[in-house]
C-alpha cells in the first residue's frame, strides 16, 4: 500500500529523487575531486618549495663551512711554516693574524714567542761579542803581564848575579 499513490506515479516520484540526489551528489562528489586535485598541485607546490629552501640551505651551509675550515687551516698552515722556521733556527718571520678567535689569539702568542727568543737570542749574541772583547783585553794584560813578570824575573837575576859577585870571597879580596 503506497497510501492511495499509483504505484507508477510514485515511482515515478522517488526515481526524479534519486536522480537528484545523484546529480548533487556527483556535484559533490566533482568539486571533491577537483578540490583535492587543487590541493595536491599546491601540496606539490610548496612541498617543490620546501625542498628548494632546504637544498639551498645546506649548500649556503656546506659553503661557509668550506671557508670556515679553510680560513681555519689557512691560519694554522702560516703558524705551522713559522714554526717550522723557528724550529731550523730561523728567528724573524710573522704570522699574519686577522681574527681574535682562538687560532687568531695563538698566532698573536707565537708573534710574542718568536720577537721574545728573537730579543733573547740577540741580547745573548750581544752578551757573547762583550764577553769575547773583555776575553780578548784579559789575554791582552795577561800576555803584558807575562811580559813584565819576565822582564822583572830577568833583573832580577842580574842583579842578584851582581850581588853574589860583589859579595864573593874573591870579590871582596880584590
Amino acid at each position: 500500500d503506497l497510501g492511495g499513490v499509483d504505484a507508477a506515479v510514485w515511482f515515478t516520484r522517488m526515481t526524479e529523487k534519486i536522480n537528484i540526489l545523484k546529480q548533487v551528489e556527483d556535484h559533490l562528489s566533482g568539486n571533491l575531486i577537483a578540490n583535492t586535485v587543487s590541493r595536491v598541485r599546491s601540496d606539490r607546490l610548496v612541498l617543490a618549495f620546501n625542498a628548494g629552501i632546504l637544498l639551498g640551505l645546506v649548500l649556503v651551509t656546506t659553503i661557509l663551512a668550506i671557508r670556515i675550515t679553510r680560513g681555519i687551516r689557512g691560519s694554522l698552515d702560516r703558524m705551522n711554516r713559522t714554526l717550522g722556521r723557528l724550529a731550523e733556527g730561523g728567528l724573524t718571520g710573522e704570522v699574519a693574524v686577522s681574527s681574535s678567535d682562538e687560532v687568531g689569539q695563538m698566532g698573536t702568542s707565537l708573534n710574542r714567542a718568536v720577537l721574545s727568543m728573537h730579543d733573547t737570542v740577540r741580547m745573548i749574541s750581544g752578551t757573547a761579542v762583550s764577553v769575547a772583547a773583555s776575553s780578548g783585553q784579559l789575554n791582552s794584560v795577561s800576555t803584558q803581564l807575562g811580559a813584565t813578570a819576565e822582564e822583572t824575573a830577568v833583573q832580577s837575576n842580574v842583579s842578584s848575579s851582581q850581588r853574589t859577585t860583589e859579595s864573593s870571597p874573591a870579590a871582596l879580596a880584590a
